[in-house]
């Protein structure tokens, strides 16, 4: 992930709202989570949407067990498989210039599969511009994007 980027994962909506009620899981364990596991996704599907809306990311075409659409240096779309089954969906928005298409499609894939949005601070939401706003601006992303000095100034300090 690079600094500029605010990353988060798609996950099913009913498994994220069981699993988000223990309260003795980390995020970090809740990030490394097979969210898909007893979720079916059909990746054909997921794929048709993705193509006909992002470039592939050509280094990722020959490999089984991960497919990319976008541009890594900006916005992307990470899909892990195992055996032609969704393990994960991670999203990174480049925080330099919001790309709203791109947000168009993840929210599409998001509502069509009932999924939520799940960052890297650990927050929980709809796919739903508002929420997105709220959260990407609490992200450390946003503040590094915002001001980089300010923000490396303040790395370690406990306030």
């Amino acid at each position: 992930m690079a600094s500029h980027q605010y990353t988060f994962q798609l996950i099913p909506e009913e498994e994220a709202l069981m699993e988000m009620c223990l309260p003795s899981l980390e995020v970090k364990e809740l990030w490394e989570n097979n969210w898909w596991l007893e979720r079916e996704l059909n990746y054909n599907k997921l794929e048709h949407i993705l193509n006909s809306n992002l470039p592939r990311i050509e280094w990722t075409s020959k490999l089984d067990d991960l497919k990319e659409f976008g541009n890594n240096e900006t916005n992307d779309i990470s899909i892990s498989l195992k055996s032609n089954k969704v393990t994960s969906i991670h999203v990174r928005i480049d925080l330099r210039k919001i790309d709203s298409d791109f947000i168009n499609v993840v929210f599409k894939i998001a509502i069509d599969n009932e999924c939520m949005l799940f960052d890297t601070d650990g927050q929980v939401y709809s796919p739903n511009i508002t929420l997105l706003k709220e959260n990407i601006g609490k992200s450390k992303a946003f503040q590094f994007v915002k001001n980089p000095e300010q923000f490396l100034n303040n790395l370690g300090r406990n306030d």
